[in-house]
């Protein structure tokens, strides 16, 4: 748990930008897993989690439930309402059980914060009963406070990224002939577990020499010698805050268009991550990345090039070619994850995390950006 310090300071910094955009309220909700919820609140609930925010009294957290059933309890700052409702039944929303709270304020302004999560049900229920209120997406304020991490923020992100490195030393251990990746994921899953992991997500995949291996699978497929290995590690601390790895693997010698492959994602990667300071536009990452790609022959970015994390395991500012407004500022954690697609092998790189500095960005993992053989 987060101390009361911590705490203090997010609120501080939220109602710093909530008086000066003229919010009375923000509202919001659980995101990719945990969200603006769980950093305003310091502690989430089950089915449809709701975050109502003042600029001035306490919090509101309105959940379905907490650790277990239903109880309600309150913790400093937080006046906890537990209801009935889930995304899945009629009483599909919390939001009627925050609006007289809300209503008995007299607002005239309410910021929703990260609209891709909020519901359409808890939109509508709010712009229904409160029809005087003026709503604004209120996303890119808040985004750009979260993204930055304090000093205790920090100490889990580095645990975060302890764990990563230790989920790699397991994975050379255990990938052999005989295996299916499916259960090098099991492997990892128990590991991340047992050191009380909050949220996991992991892929992997095998492939024969001469073809790509991708690490969004097979993953039921035996790997052989000579086989190519790779996975995808995001998982978060106790506390919830993520990091990642991607990890490539050769039972035996590494394949000539493997090697090559690795080589170039290495070199864009140590170019984007050198231009990581206070102040550049992830559009830039994107140019680079894209100048870089088509001069050797890959394809472009189509995807996601890099992000902030934290509670989010992808937060802003994101790169990608959708755009973002958001630039990069100190004391960000920023994941940067090209990747080569060639015709024979796909290249990753194994350490994505990577802290903002005044100077030269500073890797969060200590593991090698390297092709294991085992």
């Amino acid at each position: 748990m987060m101390s009361k310090e911590e705490m203090q300071r997010r609120w501080s910094l939220t109602r710093a930008v909530m008086r000066e955009d003229g919010l009375d309220w923000i509202v919001c909700t659980l995101g990719h897993p945990f969200g603006y919820a769980k950093w305003l609140a310091g502690r989430v609930g089950l089915a449809g989690t709701l975050v109502a925010f003042p600029v001035k009294g306490d919090l509101i957290l309105a959940t379905h439930g907490d650790a277990v059933h239903h109880r309600p309890y309150d913790s400093e700052g937080v006046r906890h309402i537990a209801t009935c409702a889930q995304p899945n039944l009629l009483a599909n929303t919390h939001a009627a059980a925050l609006i007289d709270q809300i209503r008995d304020c007299a607002p005239k302004r309410i910021g929703f914060v990260g609209l891709g999560y909020l519901s359409a049900a808890t939109y509508a229920t709010f712009l229904k009963l409160l029809p005087d209120v003026d709503f604004v997406d209120a996303t890119d304020s808040l985004a750009a406070i979260k993204a930055v991490k304090s000093d205790e923020e920090l100490v889990h992100m580095r645990a975060a990224a302890a764990l990563h490195d230790q989920a790699v030393e397991l994975v050379r251990a255990n990938v052999r002939p005989g295996l299916a990746p499916k259960q090098i994921i099991e492997v990892v899953r128990s590991f991340m577990c047992t050191q009380g992991s909050a949220s996991q997500t992991f892929m992997a995949g095998s492939a024969p020499p001469g073809q790509p291996c991708k690490y969004a699978g097979p993953q039921d497929r035996v790997m052989e010698k000579g086989d190519q290995f790779a996975m995808l590690i995001e998982c978060s601390d106790s506390e919830g805050y993520y990091s990642e790895a991607m990890p490539t693997l050769c039972i035996g010698e590494i394949p000539a268009p493997l090697a090559r492959a690795h080589a170039d994602v290495l070199e864009i990667q140590s170019t984007l991550v050198s231009m990581l300071r206070p102040g550049i536009q992830v559009s830039e990452l994107l140019r680079v990345n894209d100048e870089f790609m088509v001069r050797k022959g890959y394809p472009p970015e189509q995807r996601l090039l890099g992000h902030a994390q934290g509670l989010d395991l992808v937060e802003r500012p994101a790169a990608t070619p959708s755009g973002e407004n958001l630039v990069i500022q100190k004391d960000m954690v920023f994941s940067v994850h090209p990747t080569v697609h060639a015709e024979q092998a796909w290249g990753f790189p194994v350490n994505l995390s990577f802290l903002i500095t005044n100077g030269k960005a500073e890797p969060m993992l200590k593991t090698s950006n390297t092709i294991f053989v085992v």
